[in-house]
């Protein structure tokens, strides 16, 4: 599909879109977003093969196993996600935080030196969700989250970056352009991109 070396202007976020284009040793957030053509048949890195009827849970590792080894170089043990301060996900063993993300076939992962959330929606089933995505919601202008899909994927990305329950009420919050403000006054940075039918967000707490 093509990739991105590098941020997009005005984003964060390192978007790649195949393993290669993923920069080996990159400083900074980089995400990985792989379709269902790559993950249908992957080199399962630590995975044995009475796992892979995991099904979505091997999916999301495959992401991050991936990406982890392309940024931070040959791992001597799988990656894994543990609980951080306030229920923030980081890489175990390591200074980085990471967050995984799974749908319709699409797998997603991204790492950072700091608290992040990744996640991915499909349009359709956005389009099925729409009450639900939109409850609680003060403020949103759908065609600049990329509709339903990007506004989905950026409330689970928000509430992930902030290490709460993706069934947690966003009461209040105000989307604006890039960003989400939650109920309690943070502001939370957020960087999309839409793919096919797919949409992506990545979070970033504080801005």
């Amino acid at each position: 599909m093509g990739g991105v070396a590098r941020a997009p202007d005005g984003q964060l976020t390192r978007w790649a879109f195949a393993i290669d284009d993923v920069p080996r040793g990159a400083p900074g957030p980089v995400a990985l977003i792989l379709p269902p053509v790559i993950m249908a048949t992957p080199p399962i890195p630590f995975v044995d093969e009475p796992s892979r009827a995991a099904g979505r849970s091997v999916a999301r590792r495959q992401a991050l196993t991936t990406l982890a080894q392309r940024v931070l170089g040959p791992l001597a043990v799988p990656p894994r996600l543990i609980a951080h301060n306030h229920g923030v996900r980081r890489l175990d063993a390591t200074a980085w935080f990471a967050s995984v993300a799974e749908r319709s076939g699409w797998a997603a992962a991204v790492i950072a030196p700091h608290a992040i959330g990744i996640d991915i929606e499909n349009s359709d089933d956005a389009a099925a969700a729409r009450d639900a995505i939109l409850t609680g919601v003060v403020t949103i202008d759908l065609a600049a989250w990329h509709g339903l899909a990007g506004a989905w994927a950026a409330r689970e990305a928000v509430l992930k970056a902030m290490g709460r329950d993706l069934t947690s009420d966003p009461g209040g919050w105000r989307f604006s352009c890039g960003s989400v403000t939650v109920a309690c006054g943070t502001i939370v940075r957020v960087d999309l991109v839409a793919r096919a039918n797919m949409v992506a967000a990545v979070a970033y707490v504080g801005g």
